[in-house]
């Protein structure tokens, strides 16, 4: 995650944790068969810092979400559905806009920002012509804990220096992708209890990307949505009974509560393009709502294209915003302007991220040209 964005987004008195908070960043890969366990070739990672260009970090979610939420617990609900909001000239505040959870009272607000994923019900409102497509990419996503002896005895000891992906072949639908999460326990712990959080223990982070058809049991799969963490976690292993023991290991010594499984959906490009392009040419939108990350543009979760691009839509859109602001609050006039400028910003933006992450899913589990892919609705989870 690029250090320009995140600091945009952490509230500054709280960047100094952040940073004491990550993980070592790796920037060296190596690819290893599957079955026989051997290192194929080098892959490269993420670009090493060089002069003039940002610092990358390697983040634990968990303590990156506890710092943005910071401070904001009494603003925050969670447990709700969002439900239709619509745009009042009557109400008190000029051209506000009503956003109202089940079983709450409506709020009213100059701006509704919606961040609420890929299945965004705000999305479906402003933009009911993005459809859904079905890549048919499925994940496991789990950790494993570094034990005594798991690095080099019973596991690849390459897995503890670079980052590693595992296949059968290069055109294989299923691969194996592995980051080690190791934290400073000595300065980086002390930073995070000072502000009430804790570090994890060091572990491994894998997750396991197979297209739906290499499931063979079809008739008892359901999907992602259906399975328990320690179902994900007995798939994981079912999956992968061919490979290499030492490979094997990473399934075996997992920890079952922390694997869970997701469909992989996306829009499709041209889509994407032309229903944001509509929006955004009308002026009747007031400029009262807008949507970022995977609620904008839905991508499917590879290379972590989706995390940062919610991150540089949430730096962006606070630049406008605090540059169209009149004494720390947003003004009537201008506003519908600068929501539309960014949003046009961020379309030519994501335009490339959208177009990595379907190049990049079709290495990592072989999907399908985008045309041949299926629409899915909003509300129907992909089996």
């Amino acid at each position: 995650m690029p250090d320009e964005h995140c600091s945009a987004c952490c509230q500054r008195r709280f960047g100094r944790f952040f940073e004491a908070t990550c993980s070592e960043l790796r920037h060296d890969g190596y690819q290893f068969d599957a079955v026989s366990g051997k290192g194929t070739r080098w892959a490269s990672g993420p670009p090493k810092e060089t002069a003039g260009q940002s610092k990358a970090y390697n983040v634990f979610r968990a303590i990156l979400r506890n710092l943005l939420l910071r401070d904001l617990q009494s603003e925050v609900t969670f447990g709700r559905h969002f439900q239709p909001y619509v745009n009042d000239m009557s109400n008190e505040i000029p051209n506000a806009t009503s956003a109202c959870l089940n079983g709450q009272s409506p709020s009213w607000a100059r701006l509704l920002i919606a961040a609420d994923g890929t299945r965004s019900a705000v999305r479906r409102e402003r933009l009911p012509n993005l459809r859904l497509v079905d890549t048919e990419g499925r994940g496991v996503f789990g950790k494993t804990p570094i034990t005594p002896g798991f690095l080099g005895d019973r596991a690849l000891a390459e897995l503890a220096d670079r980052l590693t992906l595992i296949g059968e072949s290069d055109d294989s639908k299923m691969k194996l992708f592995c980051d080690l999460m190791t934290f400073d326990h000595g300065q980086g712990a002390d930073a995070a209890k000072s502000i009430g959080l804790e570090l994890p223990k060091d572990y491994l982070y894998w997750v396991l990307v197979f297209r739906k058809d290499t499931i063979k049991d079809t008739a008892n799969y359901k999907g992602p949505h259906s399975l328990t963490p320690q179902q994900s976690a007995s798939m994981s292993l079912q999956l992968t009974e061919h490979w290499h023991g030492r490979i094997r290991a990473i399934f075996k010594e997992q920890d079952p509560a922390a694997a869970s499984s997701l469909t992989f959906l996306s829009s499709r490009p041209k889509e994407l393009l032309s229903g944001w392009q509509a929006l955004t040419s009308q002026t009747a939108s007031g400029g009262l709502g807008t949507l970022i990350g995977d609620a904008a543009h839905p991508i499917p979760p590879v290379g972590g294209f989706g995390g940062n691009a919610a991150f540089e839509d949430a730096a962006s859109l606070c630049g406008a915003l605090t540059a169209c602001a009149e004494d720390g609050r947003l003004p009537v006039a201008g506003l519908a302007e600068a929501i539309r400028k960014f949003e046009l910003e961020m379309l030519v933006r994501v335009e490339s991220v959208v177009e990595r992450s379907i190049n990049g899913s079709g290495r990592f589990f072989g999907m399908r040209p985008m045309h041949e892919l299926a629409f899915v609705a909003d509300d129907v989870y992909g089996r």
